[in-house]
């Protein structure tokens, strides 16, 4: 099998880290002009990057670790777009050489059918070693999902609480009944805009030092335990939205239609989130590294 790029056979590709581990990385090296409006690309480009990213995740094989990584080592000579690295890396578990080979090809030709407007090729194995440690890492920013305990007794928002993927809190008393709980673990929901790379590879070269950002994805599938979770979840928002307020009393003020509104909403986020994570689900981490310090402009920009 010969491949264009770094690797000139399939072995040539495979970094092997242990004899049932290895990796390879893909390596953005051109981009396409694609002759289309912008507003009807944009949306075209959006729709492959989703079924992309389905692809990825639909097998629920949590052996594959999957990882986007922009790496900038600028020459402040020339401040090039071209001084930012952009790559697929692929790590695999409990495999052999030669599935890890085949994969290797697969995923490339996934990349190019899909993201047809970008080349990328297989870096062989120096490349990926430089892909994984283009610096030592003196400092590292990670990015969490925001989310919070929200009561459904008042329309205040609840205390925050950043979380790395999807466990119940501990703050929740395992010894209460559920159906006394009166509040609910909420995973602020992701608002899905056009990235604007541009702006980020700019900032990312008018930093004095090197920084890394890596958007790691590895498929998965929702445990027992966690979807009992969210149908816990989803009841206590039932119960909260079928309470009854009885005779109307005679201070107006204690009547709170909008809370049994908003315990709907509640309900009707975790719903679809329940029957999406059946569907399809995912581990994601986004780590930003720098050999000196990770300027905030940089982080809050995700």
């Amino acid at each position: 099998m010969h491949l264009i790029g770094g690797a000139s056979r399939a072995e040539d590709a495979i970094l092997s880290l242990a004899p049932d581990r290895h990796i390879f990385a893909c390596r953005l090296t051109e981009m396409k002009l694609i002759l289309q409006e912008p507003e009807a690309y944009a949306a075209s480009l959006l729709q492959r990057q989703t079924e992309f990213v389905t692809c990825l995740i639909n097998s629920r094989n949590e052996r594959l670790s999957y990882d986007l990584r922009f790496i900038s080592q600028q020459d402040t000579q020339t401040f090039s777009y071209r001084d930012i690295t952009t790559a697929f890396l692929c790590r695999m578990d409990g495999v052999g050489v030669d599935e890890a080979c085949r994969y290797a090809g697969d995923f490339l030709n996934l990349v190019r059918s899909t993201l047809e407007e970008y080349e990328f090729v297989l870096e062989d194995a120096g490349g990926v070693k430089a892909l994984l440690a283009p610096f030592e890492a003196r400092e590292i920013v990670q990015i969490k999902r925001r989310a919070s305990m929200e009561t459904l007794d008042t329309l205040r928002s609840g205390k925050e609480r950043r979380v790395l993927g999807y466990a119940q809190p501990a703050c929740l008393d395992a010894a209460q009944p559920s159906q006394q709980i009166a509040a609910i673990f909420h995973i602020f929901p992701f608002l899905a805009t056009r990235p604007d790379y541009a702006g980020l590879f700019k900032l990312l070269l008018l930093h004095p030092e090197p920084i890394a950002i890596s958007v790691r994805l590895r498929p998965t599938a929702l445990s027992t335990d966690e979807e009992l979770f969210l149908e816990d979840e989803i009841a206590a928002c039932e119960r909260y939205g079928q309470i009854s307020l009885g005779q109307a009393p005679d201070n107006a003020e204690v009547l709170k239609p909008t809370l049994h509104e908003q315990a709907r909403m509640y309900q009707l986020y975790q719903t679809r989130m329940l029957f999406g994570l059946r569907d399809n689900a995912a581990l994601m981490t986004v780590d930003i590294a720098s050999p000196g310090r990770v300027p905030a402009v940089i982080s809050d920009r995700h």
